[in-house]
């Protein structure tokens, strides 16, 4: 019996269907970025006055916006890492040909032409503060693609790609809070640098994740560079936790500073510490016992950011019915 194969993808629309599906699907994870932003956009309108909060058609234009950040950045990944990715990542579409690179040119014109149009509200309402965080944040996302102009430096050095690259994720949430901004009392609210702290706080999830895809024992080691094998597991772990502990205390920080000790605090608090104490106590087994095999750090980071998801979305609910 003749063995059947499924016809290749010959239409640029088939192609970049099939790496959407692959590389940036909507369930789980830009289902999570939407709520993500809706979540927090949630705990902001707490914080601050009532009539700085945007319109719906605003905060779903602001949501959008962030999914389409992240795939234009997935996007830009895909052709920057085209040359690493031939040796550590073969199967990825564009190496394998699945996908084109001019399927990519073509999804990122469809992408900006997006992202301009997103941001039509925020022009109508004569937020200036929102046009402007969105106009240099896709500024420094295009400037990040082309590795701001010094490739032959930022490239071969982690550390140094980290702390130009991955401010984005700040600036995601600071086109968040400029949303609120529509009126003059948004910067003049009594809380405000509270929610600034827990806007830095939720975004040190993220930088956490980078971190911890990037640990491995030191016989998981290959020629992938990870921060392990620049600072060493007991280093690189330790900043982990570093990152994991300052992000808890800044966002339940802010939370209790406008919500006090209360049952509805300490509800928000309670799975996302359990979390971090069982990360952090794996983290130690694995520094001090066994640093030849690193635990699932990455999955262990994304369950906690999963975690202070929900509690936070439980936090809103309980405010509502109270």
């Amino acid at each position: 019996m003749s063995e059947t194969h499924s016809p290749p993808l010959t239409s640029s629309f088939g192609r970049i269907r099939a790496f959407l599906r692959e590389m940036f699907p909507v369930f789980p994870a830009q289902a999570a970025t939407f709520g993500s932003f809706a979540v927090n956009a949630g705990i902001l309108a707490g914080m601050l006055p009532s009539d700085t909060h945007p319109g719906w058609t605003a905060g779903l234009c602001g949501a959008l916006t962030v999914v389409l950040w992240n795939l234009q950045l997935r996007c830009f990944d895909e052709i920057k890492d085209y040359s690493t990715d031939l040796q550590h990542f073969p199967d990825r579409p564009l190496v394998t040909g699945a996908l084109l690179h001019s399927d990519l040119r073509n999804l990122l014109v469809w992408i900006q032409g997006a992202l301009l149009a997103l941001q039509i509200p925020f022009f109508l309402e004569g937020n200036r503060f929102a046009l402007g965080v969105f106009a240099f944040t896709q500024l420094y996302s295009l400037a990040s693609f082309k590795w701001f102009f010094f490739e032959s430096r930022i490239r071969p050095n982690l550390v140094l790609a980290l702390l130009t690259h991955h401010p984005l994720v700040f600036f995601f949430q600071a086109y968040l809070l400029s949303s609120f901004s529509g009126s003059d009392s948004f910067f003049e609210a009594p809380t405000l640098h509270w929610v600034i702290a827990y806007l830095v706080g939720v975004s040190l999830i993220g930088t956490a994740w980078e971190l911890a895809r990037k640990i491995r024992g030191t016989q998981e080691e290959t020629q992938y560079r990870t921060y392990s094998k620049i600072w060493g597991v007991p280093r690189a772990s330790s900043t982990l936790l570093g990152v994991l502990a300052v992000s808890m205390l800044l966002w339940s920080g802010a939370l209790f500073q406008t919500q006090g000790f209360s049952l509805r605090f300490l509800g928000t608090l309670l799975l996302p510490l359990l979390q971090l104490m069982w990360i952090t106590t794996e983290t130690f087994r694995f520094v001090l016992l066994k640093p030849e095999k690193s635990p699932p750090l990455k999955v262990r980071v994304e369950l906690l950011a999963l975690l202070v998801l929900f509690s936070l979305l439980g936090n809103i609910l309980s405010g509502l019915l109270s």
